[in-house]
């Protein structure tokens, strides 16, 4: 393989990972905000876990303290 096309295939995954981290991160606020807003209560991280259906180990990644 050339070294052009491993340097764009680099890029491009480096792109995608960047896209789904910020993804992650906006789904965890806004169920955190979501949450708070229909409970009163600031929810826990198994909460946000369902609500999102993203892993815990991620929501624990994007948790805002």
């Amino acid at each position: 393989m050339s070294d052009e096309i491993k340097g764009r295939q680099k890029k491009a995954a480096t792109d995608t990972a960047i896209k789904k981290r910020s993804n992650s991160q906006q789904l965890v606020k806004k169920a955190v905000k979501k949450i708070t807003k229909e409970t009163g209560n600031r929810p826990t991280q198994q909460a946000v876990t369902l609500f999102t259906n993203l892993s815990l180990r991620t929501v624990k990644r994007y948790w805002i303290t």
